[in-house]
């Protein structure tokens, strides 16, 4: 039952009124105000907020931090909004900022306030519903603050480091101590961060500085949280991004083999945050790494044992990651190349762009195409995949080009080329290929010759490894649809004594 009469229903699906009774009373489409001042509009009590920031802020020189998130939850909390310019302590600005804000956003759905330079200032700003008792707005803050943080703030580093001792990381894992001491540092998980999550590393590097550690620690014991969530920041020094790989690496690798591999609606560890994490570092500061060869040094560090299909099921997860990272690239150009170069996420990503751009071009549909002549003849027939090509069977010049041409190439592919001098390269092979075809047999009755014609074709047909895999891509897989037709126009010229080719 509700606490307070029911004075009116109001019930409508679009303009039409939906007919019911409670309480006596009859649903209609007319609703009714609590006070004459009410601002019915969202866009009107947004405006109306913003404008008096302003001027609530001007005798204090001040400027108001709008965090949108924040902004969007008061504009709906509030009928007629008041803003009221509060204080707190200027002691409390020794705490970082972000803790300040974190405090006042959160808890009390406050906007923080600072200089013109962006230096915070011991003022806040509460949105009221009309009026308000300022005395007691502030009295509640200088309550969260001494709350969360008066009983900490004289600790030192040391002591919230062996606290680490007594939070279990996992049953299967041990605790965040021999996680620290084993592999990671983990000295940013303070008690803060389970109060604040997204203080994580705020807080580490606070401590860690007012304990007399370097600038380089401190802003390590940030980092190794970065990107704490979509959008965030990217650890900057070579340290950060050290840690913070390795302690995803840790974490991946550790809880999957301890069976906490995420469902499709559930993931209590984060570990697609993790993962995502993971490839944003990696892609963000442009780091060379061989993905599988760092989850193996992540294992050994395991307690628990850690099976090679573990490893591959942490590096097809991340592999995901990937793929939703590159968004705005055709799906067959991904796969193409994350075929060949998931192992090296930034190297692949750079890649799948690129493609993705000759994709739309005029080369690569035809290098492809040149690709996909081979593998169309090679496939299905009895060839040996030891057998090498034999230059003294060759009866034609075109054969004869089409190989010298194919060794050439051959020898300036390698498998960290990058995509664009990879296809460039390939374009010597159009023109031998089509004289090849337009002139050559190659199912001859000399199977001596015949074997040579389709071992020359299988070398060709054979994708570069290491860069991508072209017969994923959609102008091969055409070729590819094709080949039911194919074979029956091969079939009629056969009936016919004509050759097919």
């Amino acid at each position: 039952m509700f606490s307070r009469p029911i004075r009116w229903l109001l019930a409508l699906h679009g303009d039409v009124v939906i007919p019911f009774t409670f309480s006596g009373l009859l649903s209609g489409n007319v609703s009714h105000g609590l006070r004459n001042t009410l601002l019915a509009t969202i866009k009107q009590r947004r405006k109306i907020i913003l404008e008096k920031f302003g001027l609530t802020v001007a005798a204090i020189n001040g400027s108001v931090v709008v965090q949108s998130d924040l902004l969007d939850e008061v504009v709906n909390l509030v009928e007629a909004p008041r803003p009221i310019l509060g204080q707190f302590s200027s002691s409390f600005l020794e705490l970082p900022a972000d803790l300040l804000k974190m405090v006042m956003q959160k808890h009390q759905k406050y906007f923080a306030v600072t200089d013109q330079d962006g230096k915070l200032l011991p003022y806040f700003i509460a949105v009221a519903n009309g009026a308000i008792n300022e005395d007691v707005v502030r009295k509640d803050l200088t309550l969260i603050f001494f709350r969360f943080f008066s009983s900490r703030s004289n600790k030192r580093f040391s002591e919230f480091r062996d606290q680490l001792k007594g939070i279990l990381f996992h049953e299967k894992l041990g605790r965040c101590w021999t996680k620290h001491t084993v592999f990671t540092p983990w000295l940013q998980k303070l008690v803060f961060v389970t109060e604040f999550t997204a203080l994580a590393g705020v807080m580490g590097r606070h401590y860690a500085l007012r304990d007399g550690y370097s600038e380089q620690i401190a802003e390590a014991l940030l980092e190794i949280m970065l990107p704490r969530y979509s959008g965030d920041i990217l650890p900057k020094t070579a340290t950060g991004v050290i840690l913070a790989i390795a302690d995803r690496l840790d974490s991946l690798v550790g809880l999957f083999a301890a069976g906490c591999q995420p469902a499709s609606s559930n993931d209590p560890f984060g570990l697609r945050r993790i993962s995502y994490g993971l490839v944003h570092i990696l892609v963000g500061t442009n780091r060379d790494l061989e993905l599988k060869h760092a989850l193996r040094l992540a294992a050994a560090f395991q307690p628990i044992k850690v099976d090679e299909q573990t490893i591959d099921d942490v590096f097809q997860f991340v592999t995901r990651r990937l793929e939703q990272l590159l968004t705005g690239i055709g799906p067959e150009v991904i796969r193409s190349v994350l075929a060949e170069r998931a192992n090296q996420p930034c190297l692949a990503t750079k890649s799948a762009h690129r493609m993705n751009v000759l994709s739309q071009g005029e080369l690569l549909p035809k290098i492809v195409e040149a690709y996909s002549r081979p593998t169309r003849i090679a496939r299905g027939k009895d060839v040996d995949e030891n057998l090498e090509v034999n230059e003294t069977a060759f009866e034609t010049p075109e054969e004869r080009a089409l190989c010298t041409t194919f060794t050439a190439l051959k020898s300036k592919i390698h498998p960290n080329m990058e995509v664009d001098d990879f296809v460039e390269a390939s374009a010597i092979l159009i023109q031998p290929l089509n004289d090849f075809f337009n002139h050559v047999f190659v199912m001859v009755e000399d199977v001596r010759v015949r074997k040579n014609r389709l071992a020359l074709l299988k070398k060709i047909s054979e994708p570069p490894k290491g860069i991508a895999d072209i017969s994923i891509l959609p102008d091969f897989k055409a070729w590819d649809h094709a080949r039911p037709f194919l074979a029956r126009c091969r079939s009629q010229f056969a009936v016919m004594g004509l050759e097919w080719t």
